[in-house]
């Protein structure tokens, strides 16, 4: 089934109630979603593996699909690659499983990456002996195999149900690319060097040192997504993995946290262990409801993954232990705060390495400190930061900032939404609109289509739309957005174990029979609108236009635009100002805020119809640090941030009152001394 929500009220945090009157139930004809209905044969196993320039690649049993747009038309192209067992193996794979054969002795697809070149590089299980292949992206069929060293990529995954989130990076070598990527099985994370023509490959050129260090790097886990790059604004460029793991400082039993981690991409190993990460370092990924003065509900199993580089954010869904009644969350992160984060945060470890001591807060800072990709290091590091990543919900900013350091470092915000009764399985963001539209699958078959602007079942008329007949038979277990280049067709496309063509097409059908009334056009909000002719169209005439990827840099100023150095119980004064005028920002809704929690010594106050907003600061120790201002412009986030420091050479009227009150106080205690003593003798 798929759910939308239809007819929407602004909120944030949103709490969904399944039960609720916002649900309303749908045959799936009156949203045009189709899926096949034949049952498929054996074990199809349909993993979504990548998403390449439009193009959505499945892998699955002897198979490789990708789907892609033509004319505005969704076309398949497909290609068997068959099972071929090595000859004159010892044990086959029927040997090593005989009751689990039919299930695993096959050759399912899990890997289908692009190179510098422009070809693809796809591997399978082949019956627990990999075999590549290289692949031209726009002809499936005319891969060919390969047989130099990829038989030893151990990223691949020898059975159907072992995740393999990879991605290959351009280096710095010509010719020459970097294949990352985590390994459930061999329980490390993996750097390999790929000719870019396919020609060679370079097994395990880099993992983490988990024999050394134990399993203080990594614990039984999860890899969630696709490894990612950044470069930050210092040149320094890193590759960041998500999973989830069995958490050593959690010593009350056993439990499963979500985590980030980075290595910079240039890692060169260490002094011994040259062929080991040694800038490995990593942090909990926080996704919470605050609850109150009791603890939060924590949501600690990540399901999927977004990363949005225009707007350098994180998208998450997670569940609940696995054991507890169902429930999900969405959470989004900011790579300004997992960067300040992993440059200025405390790390966390065990006193003398003590695998029986509680993990403790480390205090004195390591030179070289961790992490950092210009120093030299050993594997001998804690790597798992004090503090989580806050979530961050522009909707709803809890406004409050945890202790140093990182000095004002961010509260978790709760999340954009959360449900019960449901786990969420796979997502899909759509970023084209004011407001993103999230898709979310669950364990269910279901797929959930919200905004942050949802309705509350009071003050609207059609509210969620559950659409049934998807065939799922099972968790939805991948998502992805497919648009033409001028966005006049957008599909989602969608995969279950059983089911690989979970099709539903967002804006090609808005003039269909089963839209022409505002409720049933409204089912399909945002792509499709009820005109004023009382018709439902995608026109660009009747649809608003999309923002920009990015605004302007000077949509947003802070003046004074400079950190500032001030005096004990100076008054500091910075104005945010948002250029509402500026052809970006338009009509769109905003808002504008500084991201305090406000008290007698840090106040806000809004000017000139809320684009313009002053903060006043009284410099005090509890003051000092960074302050950030935030708008939020129909959904897309800017952020500026200044700093305060505190003089230490100030001859200020508070100083000098000090000193006078000092001075007076002296003085009495001179005088009343006088009085005890004349020429040196003690008068009783």
């Amino acid at each position: 089934m798929i759910v939308f929500l239809g007819e929407y009220q602004h909120a944030a945090a949103v709490k969904l109630y399944r039960t609720s009157n916002c649900w309303e139930i749908l045959d799936s004809s009156v949203l045009d979603a189709t899926s096949d209905t034949s049952a498929p044969s054996g074990q199809p196993a349909y993993r979504i593996l990548n998403k390449i320039d439009e193009n959505v690649y499945i892998g699955a049993n002897e198979t490789l699909r990708r789907r892609f747009l033509v004319n505005n038309k969704l076309e398949m192209e497909e290609i068997q690659l068959g099972t071929m067992e090595p000859e004159g193996l010892v044990l086959t794979c029927e040997a090593v499983s005989p009751t689990t054969k039919e299930t695993v002795c096959w050759n399912f697809i899990r890997i289908a990456d692009k190179t510098s070149s422009g070809d693809l590089l796809v591997c399978g299980t082949n019956a627990f002996s990999r075999q590549c292949y290289q692949c031209p992206q726009s002809n499936l069929n005319m891969c060919t195999e390969l047989s130099t060293n990829y038989t030893q990529l151990t990223v691949v995954p020898q059975q159907n149900n072992i995740n393999a989130e990879t991605a290959i990076f351009s280096s710095n070598a010509a010719g020459v690319d970097t294949l990352f990527g985590g390994s459930d099985r061999k329980q490390t994370f993996n750097r390999y060097s790929v000719d870019a023509d396919l020609s060679t490959a370079d097994p395990i050129e880099f993992e983490l040192d988990t024999v050394t260090v134990g399993e203080g790097f990594i614990k039984d886990p999860t890899f969630i997504g696709r490894p990612f790059e950044y470069t930050h604004d210092d040149g320094n460029e890193y590759v960041f993995l998500i999973y989830r793991e069995t958490a050593l400082e959690f010593t009350l039993g056993t439990k499963v946290y979500s985590r980030i981690a980075r290595v910079c991409k240039n890692d060169t190993g260490g002094t011994v262990n040259d062929k080991k990460f040694v800038t490995f370092i990593k942090a909990r990924l926080e996704c919470s409801v605050p609850n109150g003065d009791e603890p939060a509900f924590e949501y600690d199993y990540i399901q999927d993954v977004v990363w949005d580089a225009n707007n350098t954010r994180v998208y998450a869904v997670f569940t609940n232990q696995e054991n507890g009644p169902a429930t999900s969350a969405l959470c989004q992160y900011r790579m300004e705060d997992i960067m300040n984060l992993f440059d200025n945060g405390n790390f966390q470890a065990q006193v003398d390495g003590d695998v029986q001591a509680l993990w403790n807060e480390v205090l004195m800072q390591r030179n070289p400190r961790p992490g950092t990709c210009s120093a030299i290091h050993t594997t001998d590091y804690p790597p798992l930061l004090h503090k989580s990543v806050p979530s961050y919900n522009a909707m709803e900013r809890t406004g409050e900032t945890q202790v140093a350091p990182p000095a004002n470092f961010s509260q978790s915000d709760p999340p954009i939404l959360n449900v019960d009764d449901v786990r969420f399985t796979s997502l899909a963001v759509d970023l084209q609109y004011s407001s993103p539209v999230y898709f979310v699958g669950t364990s269910a078959g279901s797929v959930i289509k919200f905004t942050s602007e949802v309705c509350d079942g009071i003050n609207t008329t059609t509210n969620v739309v559950e659409v049934s007949g998807l065939n799922a038979n099972g968790p939805i277990n991948g998502l992805e957005l497919l648009k033409s280049a001028d966005s006049a067709a957008t599909f989602l496309v969608g995969t279950s174990d059983v089911q690989a063509s979970i099709v539903f097409p967002l804006n090609t059908k808005c003039q269909s029979r089963s839209a022409q009334n505002a409720e049933k056009c409204g089912f399909r909000y945002p792509y499709c609108y009820f005109t004023n002719e009382s018709e439902c169209t995608s026109t660009k005439d009747s649809v608003p236009q999309d923002p920009p990827t990015e605004f302007p840099d000077d949509v947003l100023t802070v003046l004074p635009n400079t950190n500032v150095s001030a005096c004990l119980n100076d008054h500091v004064y910075w104005f945010c100002h948002l250029d509402i005028d500026n052809p970006a920002i338009g009509s769109t809704p905003f808002t504008l805020q500084w991201d305090i929690m406000a008290s007698d010594l840090i106040k806000t106050t809004s000017i000139s119809t809320n684009e313009l907003v002053q903060l006043d600061v009284i410099v005090q120790s509890g003051t000092v640090g960074s302050y950030s201002c935030t708008a939020n412009v129909g959904g897309r986030v800017l952020t500026k941030q200044v700093e305060i420091s505190m003089r230490t050479d100030c001859l200020t009227c508070d100083n000098f009152r000090a000193r006078l009150e000092e001075h007076n106080t002296l003085k009495v205690q001179s005088e009343a001394l006088h009085m005890k003593y004349v020429d040196g003798t003690l008068f009783l």
